[in-house]
């Protein structure tokens, strides 16, 4: 199944069918990348792994909540990239934007550099409302 972008339904487990920014369209729609620090990933790394996390998260939010990703795309798609300290912070940041509704998606590493297979190395949480994802 494809939606306005031209892109397949993502394979990504099932979420509610909740728009978190649905109350306030006006509002402002930005996408959070949230970088595990502790990994140590030079500018490169940081910047493939963060556009692996963007895409992800608008193929599966266009699925989930179709007007939020209009809003959000053709409002700039805007973009804020903050760090965690560890896989540990990383996890409690995803439960509490899963436990919110908010569009998330996990990114482990392929293991063809210097950051082992599987390792989490970016969480993409939205997009969705500003305040929203900031609570």
């Amino acid at each position: 199944m494809s939606n306005n972008f031209g892109f397949e339904k993502d394979q990504c487990e099932d979420e509610k069918n909740f728009d978190p920014g649905s109350s306030d369209a006006d509002g402002e729609y930005k996408l959070v990348l949230v970088v595990r620090n502790d990994l140590k990933m030079a500018q490169g790394k940081v910047a493939a792994q963060c556009s692996h996390a963007t895409l992800a998260c608008f193929q599966k939010a266009c699925e989930r909540i179709p007007n939020a990703v209009d809003s959000w795309f053709f409002g700039g798609q805007a973009k804020v990239v903050c760090k965690c300290d560890s896989d540990d912070d990383l996890e409690q940041l995803r439960r509490q934007a899963k436990f919110k509704g908010l569009t998330t998606c996990l990114i482990r590493d392929a293991g063809r550099t210097r950051i082992d297979n599987g390792c989490k190395t970016v969480l993409g949480i939205g997009p969705g409302m500003y305040d929203h994802l900031h609570d």
